[in-house]
């Protein structure tokens, strides 16, 4: 389990999200005059604003995310006077009863000084308002009057599922009975589509106060690791005979519960097998394959490689090797007639080599 850490922001009122004030209307739970919440996002620090340095399929959200890609945001209010009263309050759940979230989509191109997207909030709407005749204000969210000590704050919690990504609960219908949603990378990571779909973003928790007046980041982080197998003829082997279309990756978790007032993100305990493309990363749950386990399983091809000459050959890590969220793993598996070993070149999520901290596998 991996612990957030909360950041507190002030916002930049966005002209693109400035609205009216609204007026007075009884039928709007928690509806006051507070501070509205207003958010960008943006993507790992716009570590290179200049785009991907790498382009394979995993790659589709280095830097920035794409324009009208959906954002889900997460809001709970805590006095935060130390009375131990303070449980936090949903306020998706208070202001607008059936849901638990807002949801917004980026709008226009990144701004590459800043790597942040404007956001604009597509539900709830003023349509679905209960409200008789509902100002545009009315449906964006807000800093709670009932929430009026100087302590007070709100935790803001961000969320981006790729499209054809798998939550369960579907993310669209979760209520307020949903504290939590499970999502799952694909078992197949053969195509594009499927590739790009594990690729989980959320942010860190944010907390803004009453008085801020600028809008909260997101900054969506990467909740999975990212790995290349790459197949290196060694003795009398050449690269012919190596595996040129899949192979098994076994043994592996593959989906992760997100906790959605936390911003924790845990593993799930079960495992099965990922089928990964040859050439392209793919995408799994951070996690330790224990020592003496089964982890990679392919066929290796005859002579001028016109068929399959060795089925179901297995790669056994000797010692645990532990694979961390947000980290780029190559591996080369270097295989022999007489022997397969495995080197390891830890990278971060855009292709740089690190030179500090790594991780032995």
């Amino acid at each position: 389990m991996t612990i957030r850490k909360r950041y507190f922001f002030s916002i930049l009122l966005l002209p693109l999200l400035l609205v009216a004030c609204s007026s007075d209307d009884g039928n709007i739970p928690e509806k006051m005059a507070g501070q509205v919440l207003r958010f960008t996002a943006s993507v790992n620090e716009n570590s290179s604003a200049d785009g991907a340095r790498t382009r394979a399929w995993a790659d589709a959200y280095n830097n920035s995310l794409p324009e009208s890609a959906p954002v889900y945001i997460f809001l709970y209010g805590y006095k935060g006077d130390g009375s131990g009263d303070d449980t936090g309050v949903d306020i998706s759940a208070s202001q607008y009863p059936s849901t638990r979230k807002w949801i917004y989509e980026t709008v226009g191109t990144v701004d590459l000084a800043s790597g942040k997207s404007l956001l604009r909030q597509l539900s709830p709407t003023v349509s679905e308002l209960a409200a008789s005749n509902p100002d545009p204000d009315d449906a964006l969210p807000k800093f709670p009057e009932t929430l009026n000590q100087s302590t007070a704050y709100i935790d803001v919690f961000g969320v981006y599922l790729p499209p054809n990504s798998t939550t369960s609960p579907v993310i669209g219908s979760l209520t307020p009975d949903n504290t939590s949603f499970t999502f799952s990378v694909p078992t197949s990571q053969t195509t594009e589509a499927d590739v790009k779909a594990g690729d989980l973003l959320t942010s860190d928790v944010a907390a803004t106060f009453r008085t801020n007046s600028s809008a909260i980041n997101l900054e969506m982080k990467h909740r999975m690791a990212k790995v290349l197998v790459e197949f290196n003829a060694t003795e009398d082997l050449t690269a012919d005979n190596m595996p040129n279309n899949t192979y098994s990756v076994e043994n592996v978790q593959t989906s992760r519960t997100v906790i959605l007032k936390t911003g924790e993100v845990a593993n799930t305990e079960s495992t099965t097998t990922i089928t990964a493309k040859v050439g392209e990363p793919f995408f799994m749950p951070p996690q330790t394959i224990s020592a003496n386990t089964v982890f990679l399983k392919f066929d290796l091809r005859n002579v001028g490689g016109a068929a399959t000459g060795i089925r179901n050959v297995t790669f056994t890590p000797s010692a645990d090797m532990t694979f961390n969220e947000g980290v780029y793993y190559i591996l080369t598996l270097n295989i022999g007639v007489r022997y397969i070993t495995l080197t390891t070149t830890i990278r971060d999520w855009t292709g740089e080599t690190i030179n500090f901290d790594k991780i032995i596998l």
